[in-house]
């Protein structure tokens, strides 16, 4: 009888020790979880904010164009160096 009370009681034991550590795991599991969406949030931000610049240097090209255009008219255009200062 003795041995069926020590099997039941390292039964149970190594069981509360299960359940601990099932709990452990449950725990990591949930704080990788969560790193995980925090991670996937920033990344999201990164690409909104890499959209923005792209946007921006775009913008920018598109600017340096037309002053280009406009120094170019200026070097062809003798007159409109005149016609300007004479606007201001």
């Amino acid at each position: 009888m003795s041995q069926i009370r020590l099997a039941a009681d390292k039964s149970l034991e190594l069981t509360e020790n299960m359940t601990e550590e099932s709990k452990a795991v449950a725990e990591t599991i949930t704080g990788v979880a969560a790193i995980s969406e925090e991670t996937a949030a920033s990344a999201q931000e990164t690409s909104a904010t890499a959209e923005e610049v792209s946007a921006s240097a775009s913008e920018l090209s598109r600017m340096a164009r037309d002053l280009r255009s406009i120094a170019d008219r200026f070097k062809t255009e003798p007159g409109l160096k005149q016609e300007l200062r004479l606007a201001s």
